[in-house]
């Protein structure tokens, strides 16, 4: 049997995946993380006379083979908005959601151990990545990585800030973080900063931040990668100014062109190496080609998304990533 770990709400690549094991014939058994957190899973865990066995829904642990980690993570964000219901005093209510999240941590911790040594695509250790150990372990391997700073030392980061003759841009060190207040949806993106605001965030500054030069750039690139293969995507984002320096920034009403793009082999043979240096077997990367025609790595996000890539390319991806999954369960049958 395959397990997959997901989550429920708006997570299309998995059912996408689904539907091709149904096409395939291959048995699974998707958990999602709210549905754990909500009761609509049915979780137990027994311990017993020297032995212990972990259920849901009644399906033994022990006989899923092969396991897909998929937005997991996420979990933790689904259970807070089930915790915001609850009407409890406001200084009650954090400390009992953090404990409540530890409580879920630690179920997690159980199940996670119980099926570590599965052949898996994406493990549930490598789910999230350092962004600062990523890129120093990418330029070892030969790929080209922007000039780079973290720090809250002013005199340093203006020093650095003017070494960079196209301008200096910032980002989150961790992931992109999204959050709602009402009806307005909020996100961190990346950002060129001008030199007011450069100034004014260098004078107001006190946490340590990420700083970075601005490459101008031919296009980005966005591959997935699957078990030693790129799949990759060059996106026109530099002929929109709304996306010029962070494509996320979608322009609904005028879409980046999309088209697939070959590698050259050098670079393929380099994100190889850092993959399976990162032990990683799946991902989503970030490339751009600098107008002097020079290929830089940006970030790999390992759970990142694939049907932006899938879709426009006709990579037909989630059925790849079906065929995959069901060669590692007959190699472990």
């Amino acid at each position: 049997m395959i397990g997959i770990f997901s989550i429920s709400q708006g997570e299309v690549t998995t059912d996408e995946v689904i539907r091709w094991l149904h096409h395939y014939s291959a048995g699974f058994k998707r958990v999602n993380a709210d549905a754990l957190i909500n009761g609509k899973h049915k979780i137990t865990f027994q311990y017993e006379a020297g032995e212990s066995r972990l259920l849901i829904d009644g399906i033994d642990i022990d006989n899923i083979r092969v396991v897909w980690h998929r937005k997991w993570l996420y979990a933790n964000s689904f259970m807070k908005e089930e915790l915001d219901d609850l009407e409890i005093g406001n200084s009650t209510a954090h400390r009992f959601k953090e404990g409540l999240l530890k409580e879920f941590s630690r179920i997690c911790s159980v199940l996670f151990k119980k099926i570590a040594r599965k052949p898996s695509l994406l493990s549930s250790q490598k789910a999230g990545v350092n962004k600062i150990h990523v890129i120093e372990v990418a330029s070892r391997l030969g790929l080209k990585v922007p000039k780079t700073l973290i720090s809250n030392d002013i005199d340093g980061i203006e020093a650095f800030c003017e070494n960079m003759p196209n301008g200096t841009i910032s980002k989150p060190v961790n992931e992109v973080l999204y959050f709602r207040e009402g009806q307005d949806l909020y996100s961190n993106y990346t950002h060129l900063l001008n030199s007011k605001e450069l100034a004014d965030f260098i004078r107001e500054l006190r946490f340590p931040s990420l700083f970075q030069e601005y490459i101008p750039k031919q296009y980005e690139l966005r591959v997935f990668y699957l078990a030693g293969q790129c799949y990759s995507m060059a996106i026109f984002s530099q002929n929109d100014d709304q996306t010029k320096v962070d494509f996320r920034k979608y322009n609904d009403l005028y879409p980046n062109r999309t088209v697939p793009y070959q590698l050259p082999e050098e670079v393929e043979s380099k994100i190889n190496a850092l993959m399976e240096e990162l032990s990683l077997n799946t991902g989503s990367i970030d490339l751009l080609r600098a107008v002097n025609g020079e290929y830089y790595f940006l970030e790999v996000n390992p759970g990142g998304q694939l049907g932006m890539t899938s879709k426009p390319c006709n990579y037909h991806l989630e059925k790849r990533i079906a065929a995959y999954l069901i060669e590692l369960r007959n190699e472990v049958l």
